[in-house]
């Protein structure tokens, strides 16, 4: 069985492709043995739902993440592939999963900041965060009350990307890439032994029809990027 994680820094279309994978009968992941939202097993909000059904399975007390983590792949010894999507800020025992030998990483990235940032906002204004590749109708006007905010969500992808960097055999995909319908990722296809790509691409979102003042909101977030 290969293990894999999907590390990504969200607001990257990291669940089409973990919905894309999931489709295939011989890919383990969480949400076919248990209803975990965007098959994060790790999201602190519902760790603890999640940890007492993998530890009936495995019939021994699960006291870390590493436990957690090889308890899943254990109860799904029989796949072909077993993984789940992460974020690198979910891991208490992140060098763990930097030594592991024998979890493939793959790391997904979104290259447009900006546009990284306004999701993030939006999302968290209309208190969901699924788009379901439909048009996006919401947009909020930049201004000073907006500026802790987004230099508290570059703070979290500046040091998701670092983290991210450490993994220096990851098979590195970025959502500008995964949009298009010529997508291919030859690493990606390898490892899966078949092509991977999302059914239905939908062409990268660019915000700067959703943030007012968008010129501004772009040299704000510019002039912050760590050299």
């Amino acid at each position: 069985m290969k293990s894999f994680i999907l590390m990504t820094t969200g607001r990257s279309g990291s669940t089409a492709l973990m919905n894309t994978l999931a489709k295939y009968p011989d890919v383990a992941v969480p949400n076919k043995q248990i209803d975990c939202i965007d098959n994060e097993i790790l999201h602190p909000n519902f760790v603890n739902t999640y940890i007492p059904f993998y530890q009936k399975f495995s019939q021994v007390p699960i006291s870390n993440e590493v436990e957690f983590i090889n308890c899943f792949y254990q109860s799904n010894k029989t796949s072909t592939y077993a993984g789940f999507k992460s974020m690198p800020e979910r891991h208490k025992q992140f060098q763990a999963i930097i030594n592991s030998s024998h979890i493939q990483i793959i790391t997904l990235i979104r290259r447009d900041i900006a546009s990284t940032i306004a999701s993030f906002i939006m999302a968290i204004d209309k208190k969901t965060w699924r788009r379901n590749g439909g048009k996006q109708s919401y947009s909020f006007t930049f201004s000073d009350q907006y500026k802790p905010r987004v230099l508290s969500h570059l703070k979290y992808i500046v040091n998701s990307r670092n983290k991210l960097k450490q993994f220096t055999n990851a098979i590195s995909l970025e959502y500008e890439d995964l949009c298009q319908n010529d997508f291919e990722k030859q690493n990606l296809n390898q490892y899966f032994d078949r092509e991977i790509k999302l059914s239905q691409p939908k062409p990268p979102v660019n915000a700067k029809n959703h943030v007012k003042t968008w010129n501004d909101f772009q040299q704000f977030i510019q002039q912050h990027i760590p050299s």
